[in-house]
């Protein structure tokens, strides 16, 4: 990440099943955080994590490494499950910024896994997320703020994810029918406009259909010069598609 020709390690942890469960429904933030680990040669490695910005809280499945901006140094992604992801941006001094909001690649959702790649062969960086999406929310009920009370209440999270509000609304708005909305509404696809910023095509690109996708690559399957998606999908889902 440092561009001093030695491969360096980003370790990216959920949290300990028998004993935690995720503090809020869709905007979780109490992972054992993450772990950036600076190669200095010979074998050794140092944690660098905290002067370099990158431990986040969320439950880290997904990592990718691309340089988005074309500046020359290595970005970082990382597809968070219960909650909001994350794109650090490299400063070029050992350090990253968040730029999730600003950049436009502020998903909410489950996310799964993630992958750079050029799907529109404009000669940048594009990203593409493996989430959830489904007819039914939150345990078959539909996403409102009773139905969102009512599950906190039975996952035993309820008094656990109240400091979480005011940053989740300041990032997300106050519509929570919005909100409720993104968290299963499957895989996203975000065109990088070579400034900065992501414009999300998902569902004009038809590239978030229904299921639990816990894994995506991206490659030229048929040699047309142009990016394909493979996904794989977990869980069975119904005609119906309510299969939460």
């Amino acid at each position: 990440f440092d561009n001093d020709g030695r491969l360096d390690l980003y370790l990216g942890r959920y949290l300990d099943p028998r004993h935690d469960l995720p503090n809020t429904l869709m905007y979780t933030r109490n992972s054992q955080g993450n772990s950036l680990l600076r190669n200095l040669g010979d074998f050794q490695f140092e944690d660098v994590t905290e002067q370099a910005g990158v431990r986040d809280g969320g439950l880290t499945l997904g990592i990718a490494w691309a340089d988005y901006d074309m500046d020359g140094h290595q970005d970082l992604y990382l597809a968070n499950d219960f909650g909001r992801n994350t794109l650090f941006r490299n400063r070029g001094d050992g350090t990253f910024a968040d730029v999730s909001h600003e950049s436009g690649t502020l998903d909410i959702a489950y996310g799964m896994s993630t992958s750079f790649a050029d799907i529109d062969n404009d000669g940048d960086l594009d990203l593409y997320v493996s989430n959830v999406r489904s007819a039914s929310r939150w345990y078959g009920q539909a996403a409102t703020l009773l139905q969102y009370l009512i599950t906190s209440v039975r996952q035993g999270t309820i008094t656990e994810d109240f400091g979480l509000y005011s940053e989740m609304f300041a990032v997300l708005g106050l519509n929570w029918a919005s909100i409720g909305d993104k968290v299963t509404r499957g895989n996203s696809l975000f065109i990088n406009d070579g400034e900065g910023g992501f414009t999300d095509i998902s569902q004009e690109a038809g590239t978030n259909p229904f299921g639990w996708y816990w894994a995506s690559t991206v490659f030229d399957y048929d040699n047309d010069g142009y990016q394909d998606i493979y996904a794989a999908n977990g869980w069975i889902t119904a005609k119906s598609q309510d299969d939460l």
